[in-house]
């Protein structure tokens, strides 16, 4: 007899009482539904999400509204990317400004307008208030501006 081998995996928010109390519950589930009926060896395995990965989640609308609308703004901007990691959350923006005085009042102005994007849009979806980094890169990838949010 070659006994099947099942494995299930589930994502889990929420506290550490909470995971373990799921995933005892799945447990057991699978349990009694798959071993006393088929009696098959299984492994159940139960994650539980990364902060991170809950927050990326809950802010991916917040980012693409930001790529969206900073580009119909400014065609100078290009390109998007965010971070987590390290703290606080990067929010940075690319874009095809060249270094020189009048390119560091656009970029202040590209990120003023970020800025009230990601209000807007995390006040709408009731999104956690967490500080994050507005950045704005040049052509060449250089830190063009730079601003805290808390």
């Amino acid at each position: 007899m070659n006994p099947k081998k099942v494995s299930i995996k589930v994502g889990i928010e929420g506290t550490e009482q909470h995971y373990k109390e799921v995933k005892n519950q799945i447990e057991k589930h699978v349990h009694d539904v798959i071993y006393e009926k088929k009696h098959e060896k299984f492994e159940v395995e139960v994650k539980r999400e990364s902060e991170d990965e809950i927050k990326g989640q809950n802010w991916q609308p917040i980012f693409t509204a930001v790529m969206e609308e900073t580009h119909k703004k400014f065609k100078e901007t290009n390109g998007f990317a965010y971070s987590f990691h390290p703290k606080p959350l990067e929010i940075i923006l690319k874009t095809s400004l060249s270094e020189g005085e009048e390119t560091k009042e656009q970029a202040a102005r590209i990120e003023e307008y970020a800025r009230q994007v990601v209000e807007i849009k995390r006040k709408e979806l009731s999104v956690e208030a967490i500080p994050y980094k507005i950045i704005i890169r040049d052509k060449d990838h250089k830190k063009l501006y730079e601003k805290l949010h808390n």
